[in-house]
């Protein structure tokens, strides 16, 4: 049988084309803000750690962090004053990012809510919204709605800096992903290899490193084994000396081609003889490579990075005899702290 989570991941470009921020945020975002804060929980912290990496590539002039909205309403909330502040949440009712909206409007903000379900909470409590329409997924781990609130943060950060050629590479993302969709067989069958392994080391680059992070919270939830994510070069500084574990844990390097591509790929070399799987826009040759048709800016790799892991996670998921839609002990969304 076929559960909703691969149905999910497959309507995925259906879902990025159809996506729109709408023309009042449109003008908001015309405004010159001097620091925007992106906040969310779980997958929507990743999502948000996607659209603060665009403006901080992009951008010179605006500050911008991204945080948990846990850390960001316990430390951070003096930060938003005179802040603009965007806060992602999958449901619209997870309790830490209400809540952190809440805090953050005292100190008299801005707040645009993104949200897959009109008519959640944090559209009562936001001054603006951006629904993505259609992305909420019955399935629990976030599939189709992570792609659809990561393309909408990355388009409001390309907003917030008048980037318009990057705009236009934005808008080429369905397309990539439904290219990316025709080799599940090809995850499938990586699945079954490493559906063995005790648990997976992931590493990765720049925005490669945002899509590792996401790719490990997936297969920590479907096939509840242990994940590790280091940024690439910080493996050695350390966590190298978990490959003394060989073979028993599998690998990944998440690595979108940057001008320094070679750094990531020395580290690559290190752990070669470990078979590492290597998801990457280059032209590189080696057997165990997920290459993705991304040809756009290294920013926005994001989407296309995650989409393998999703399909991953969900035939490991399978191969382990779990259900990959309703994990033990998750829930839809968290509801109070």
């Amino acid at each position: 049988m076929e559960y909703n989570m691969i149905k999910s991941i497959r309507e995925t470009p259906g879902i990025l084309k159809n996506l729109k921020i709408g023309e009042e945020v449109e003008r908001i975002l015309e405004n010159d803000f001097n620091r925007v804060i992106f906040i969310g929980c779980g997958s929507s912290y990743f999502s948000s750690l996607a659209g603060a990496y665009v403006l901080n590539k992009v951008s010179n002039n605006i500050q911008t962090f991204a945080l948990p909205a846990s850390e960001f309403m316990f430390h951070f909330v003096k930060k938003a004053k005179n802040s603009l502040v965007i806060a992602s949440s999958r449901s619209g009712n997870t309790a830490e990012v209400i809540e952190a909206i809440k805090l953050a409007k005292q100190e008299g903000t801005i707040v645009i809510g993104v949200t897959c379900n009109e008519g959640s909470k944090i559209t009562e409590v936001s001054d603006f919204l951006v629904i993505a329409e259609n992305a909420e997924e019955p399935n629990i781990p976030a599939t189709k709605s992570f792609s659809a609130i990561t393309y909408i943060l990355q388009k409001i950060a390309i907003k917030l800096t008048r980037a318009e050629e990057l705009e236009k590479e934005l808008e080429k993302m369905p397309n990539v992903v439904k290219s990316i969709l025709k080799n599940e067989a090809k995850y499938k069958k990586l699945a079954e290899e490493l559906a063995e392994k005790e648990a997976f080391i992931h590493l990765g680059s720049g925005s490669g490193y945002v899509a590792a992070l996401e790719g490990a919270l997936k297969i920590r939830e479907t096939t509840y084994t242990l994940n590790e994510v280091f940024p690439a070069l910080e493996f050695r500084h350390g966590p190298i000396a978990l490959t003394n574990h060989g073979d028993k844990f599998g690998y990944f390097v998440t690595a979108p081609k940057t001008n320094r591509f070679d750094a990531v790929l020395r580290i690559f070399k290190e752990i070669e003889h470990l078979k590492p799987i290597l998801i990457t826009n280059s032209n590189l040759d080696y057997p165990n490579i997920i290459r993705t048709p991304w040809q756009g800016d290294e920013s926005l790799a994001v989407i296309p990075a995650v989409l393998p892991f999703q399909i991953i996670a969900y035939y490991l998921s399978i191969f382990k005899g779990y259900d990959p839609d309703s994990p033990k002990k998750l829930v839809k969304f968290v509801d109070r702290f």
